[in-house]
Protein backbone atom coordinates (compact mmCIF):
# COMPACT_ATOMS: atom_id res chain seq x y z
CA UNK A 1 0.00 0.00 0.00
CA UNK A 2 1.36 3.44 -0.95
CA UNK A 3 1.15 6.31 1.60
CA UNK A 4 1.66 9.62 -0.26
CA UNK A 5 1.68 11.69 2.95
CA UNK A 6 4.41 9.55 4.49
CA UNK A 7 6.51 9.74 1.30
CA UNK A 8 6.10 13.52 1.13
CA UNK A 9 7.19 13.84 4.74
CA UNK A 10 10.22 11.62 4.16
CA UNK A 11 11.30 13.59 1.07
CA UNK A 12 10.80 16.92 2.88
CA UNK A 13 12.85 15.71 5.83
CA UNK A 14 15.69 14.55 3.58
CA UNK A 15 15.72 17.85 1.70
CA UNK A 16 15.95 19.79 4.99
CA UNK A 17 18.61 17.44 6.26
CA UNK A 18 20.86 18.25 3.30
CA UNK A 19 19.94 21.93 2.70
CA UNK A 20 20.26 23.29 6.27
CA UNK A 21 23.98 22.49 6.70
CA UNK A 22 24.69 24.17 3.37
CA UNK A 23 22.91 27.34 4.43
CA UNK A 24 24.79 27.48 7.71
CA UNK A 25 28.16 26.89 6.07
CA UNK A 26 27.56 29.70 3.57
CA UNK A 27 26.99 32.33 6.26
CA UNK A 28 29.37 35.31 6.40
CA UNK A 29 28.84 35.89 10.11
CA UNK A 30 31.70 35.98 12.60
CA UNK A 31 29.51 33.94 14.91
CA UNK A 32 29.42 31.06 12.46
CA UNK A 33 33.20 30.83 12.29
CA UNK A 34 34.18 31.19 15.91
CA UNK A 35 37.12 28.81 15.61
CA UNK A 36 38.48 30.99 12.81
CA UNK A 37 37.83 34.37 14.47
CA UNK A 38 40.36 34.40 17.30
CA UNK A 39 43.33 32.51 18.62
CA UNK A 40 44.32 32.58 22.25
CA UNK A 41 47.29 31.58 24.34
CA UNK A 42 48.77 32.19 27.76
CA UNK A 43 52.46 32.98 28.09
CA UNK A 44 54.59 35.13 30.40
CA UNK A 45 51.64 35.68 32.77
CA UNK A 46 49.51 37.28 30.09
CA UNK A 47 46.60 36.23 27.91
CA UNK A 48 47.11 36.90 24.21
CA UNK A 49 44.04 37.23 21.99
CA UNK A 50 44.76 37.35 18.27
CA UNK A 51 41.96 38.58 16.02
CA UNK A 52 42.36 36.59 12.82
CA UNK A 53 39.10 37.78 11.30
CA UNK A 54 38.44 40.70 8.99
CA UNK A 55 36.17 42.43 11.52
CA UNK A 56 36.88 44.31 14.72
CA UNK A 57 35.96 42.14 17.67
CA UNK A 58 35.17 43.00 21.27
CA UNK A 59 35.98 40.72 24.18
CA UNK A 60 35.36 40.03 27.85
CA UNK A 61 37.77 37.66 29.62
CA UNK A 62 36.95 36.12 32.99
CA UNK A 63 38.13 33.34 35.30
CA UNK A 64 36.01 30.26 34.57
CA UNK A 65 35.05 29.79 38.22
CA UNK A 66 34.10 33.46 38.62
CA UNK A 67 31.97 33.23 35.48
CA UNK A 68 29.57 30.87 37.26
CA UNK A 69 28.39 33.66 39.56
CA UNK A 70 28.99 36.75 37.41
CA UNK A 71 26.15 38.49 35.64
CA UNK A 72 27.54 40.47 32.72
CA UNK A 73 26.43 42.16 29.53
CA UNK A 74 28.51 42.82 26.42
CA UNK A 75 30.01 46.30 26.31
CA UNK A 76 31.72 47.42 23.12
CA UNK A 77 34.30 50.18 23.61
CA UNK A 78 37.76 51.05 22.38
CA UNK A 79 39.16 49.50 25.57
CA UNK A 80 38.00 45.98 24.65
CA UNK A 81 38.23 46.23 20.87
CA UNK A 82 40.73 44.26 18.81
CA UNK A 83 41.18 45.40 15.23
CA UNK A 84 41.38 42.87 12.41
CA UNK A 85 44.64 40.90 12.48
CA UNK A 86 45.76 42.63 15.67
CA UNK A 87 46.87 41.21 19.05
CA UNK A 88 45.70 42.15 22.54
CA UNK A 89 47.92 41.25 25.50
CA UNK A 90 46.17 41.19 28.88
CA UNK A 91 48.08 40.61 32.13
CA UNK A 92 46.55 37.73 34.07
CA UNK A 93 46.49 39.99 37.14
CA UNK A 94 44.01 42.23 35.31
CA UNK A 95 41.68 39.26 34.75
CA UNK A 96 41.98 38.21 38.42
CA UNK A 97 42.32 34.57 37.47
CA UNK A 98 43.09 32.02 40.16
CA UNK A 99 46.10 29.73 39.63
CA UNK A 100 45.27 26.70 37.47
CA UNK A 101 41.79 27.99 36.56
CA UNK A 102 40.81 28.28 32.93
CA UNK A 103 39.84 31.59 31.36
CA UNK A 104 36.71 32.15 29.32
CA UNK A 105 37.09 34.66 26.50
CA UNK A 106 33.71 35.91 25.29
CA UNK A 107 33.79 37.82 22.01
CA UNK A 108 31.48 39.44 19.48
CA UNK A 109 31.76 41.64 16.39
CA UNK A 110 29.16 44.40 16.68
CA UNK A 111 28.58 47.37 18.97
CA UNK A 112 25.25 45.94 20.16
CA UNK A 113 25.40 42.19 19.59
CA UNK A 114 22.46 39.84 19.69
CA UNK A 115 22.94 37.19 22.38
CA UNK A 116 23.30 34.43 19.78
CA UNK A 117 26.21 36.32 18.18
CA UNK A 118 28.36 36.18 21.32
CA UNK A 119 30.89 33.35 21.16
CA UNK A 120 33.47 32.10 23.63
CA UNK A 121 36.58 30.02 23.90
CA UNK A 122 37.99 28.39 27.02
CA UNK A 123 41.71 28.89 27.50
CA UNK A 124 43.28 26.22 29.69
CA UNK A 125 46.27 27.06 31.85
Amino acid sequence: MNYPIKNTFTVSFLVLLFICPLLVSCSDSLAESSSEAIKTEISNNELRIVNISQKTIYYFAIDQQAATYTLWAPVSTEENAIDPFDVEKIPLSKILVEPDNSIIVNYWSSMKPDPQDIRHVVVDR
